[in-house]
């Protein structure tokens, strides 16, 4: 018996020549010049001249084939070639031989035995290796992120505060942060993602307009933060949310109230976190797009004021209604007298 050998390397795993055919190490099947030689009734030296020919008119491309060495019976190494299953496929027609019909069908029932061969191989492979379970930390890990996504959208947080928010929970799971970016832009929803735009507080924002009023000698009147942020939650362009809370600025109820930008008010500012309060939104106003909000809620102010007077309308006539149910008449007439 001899043995296939590849070019420039130790031993490969032989390939005996009652075999028709095998798996190289690169899950290629393969064949060779000597098994067809022998199957077609050829000297092997005619098979070689024949594969020669079809190489070098690019009938066989260089992934058709492979030359290799094989080991004669004196332990000599001679020149052979090897060949994929497209290889002979494209070969057989033209290596000719005495037994070249019977050559090609049983070359052809080894390449479809072996294929069938690895498919089973690789099922039972398949079946074989466990499905391994999630551990505590990794179950953990996938709910926070998730967790992390969920509160990002629905807050409506800008990218800078994703990224760090991120970059805190990879640091709490010893996962690397060296694939997240080194900074996001921060812009409105609607301009140009090209760079992060300077922002301040609406606290900041309001203080300069007041001193610009003053230096200026107007007498016009300047919202206060508070009233600022009820004008745009009537606009549609925050919402006022809360979260629990054992802090002494907390209501009766154990909760802590603050404000966050809505979808609608994205393109004025964004909503970020403090580091000291990172379960409640802090926004802050893009400067250069203030004036313009400014603008657009002092044309709602009208329909605002009137929303407000229905409103406080509204509950003193409740809070009348409540006080004529009153047991105590004079009690329920002296409180509708205040009213007045």
């Amino acid at each position: 018996m001899s043995d296939i050998v590849s070019p420039g390397c130790d031993l490969m795993e032989p390939m005996k020549m009652d075999a028709l055919c095998r798996v190289r190490e690169d899950n290629e099947i393969v064949t060779d010049a000597l098994t067809v030689s022998r199957e077609f009734g050829r000297r092997h030296d005619n098979v070689l001249a024949a594969l020669d020919s079809l190489i070098e008119d690019g009938t066989l491309n260089h992934l058709d084939f492979k030359a290799v060495e094989y080991r004669d019976g004196k332990g000599e190494f001679r020149r052979t070639v090897e060949l994929t299953e497209r290889g002979a496929l494209i070969a057989m027609p033209f290596i000719g031989g005495r037994k070249s019909r019977q050559g090609q069908s049983r070359l052809i029932d080894s390449f479809l035995a072996m294929r069938e061969e690895l498919r089973r191989l690789r099922e039972q492979k398949t079946e074989a290796e466990p499905t391994r379970a999630l551990d505590a930390d990794e179950k953990r890990m996938r709910r926070d992120f998730l967790m992390l996504g969920l509160a990002a959208d629905n807050l409506n947080l800008c990218q800078s505060t994703r990224l760090r928010m991120n970059s805190a929970c990879a640091d709490l799971h010893g996962c690397s942060t060296s694939l997240l970016p080194a900074h996001a832009i921060d812009a409105p929803k609607d301009g140009p993602q090209i760079s992060s735009l300077p922002t301040d507080s609406l606290r900041s924002l309001l203080s300069k307009v007041r001193a610009h009023y003053r230096a200026s000698e107007s007498k016009k009147k300047v919202m206060t933060a508070r009233e600022f942020y009820e004008l745009m939650q009537f606009a549609g362009m925050v919402e006022y949310l809360s979260r629990a809370s054992t802090s002494t600025d907390a209501d009766e109820n154990g909760l802590k109230w603050f404000w966050s930008i809505s979808a609608e008010g994205l393109n004025y500012a964004k909503n970020m976190t403090d580091p000291k309060s990172p379960r409640q939104t802090q926004p802050h106003f893009y400067r250069g797009h203030f004036d313009e909000l400014r603008r657009k809620l002092s044309a709602l102010m009208p329909e605002y004021l009137k929303w407000k007077a229905e409103q406080a309308l509204k509950t003193c006539a409740e809070y009348a209604a409540s006080a004529s149910r009153c047991p105590d008449v004079r009690e329920a007439a002296e409180y509708r007298e205040d009213l007045r």
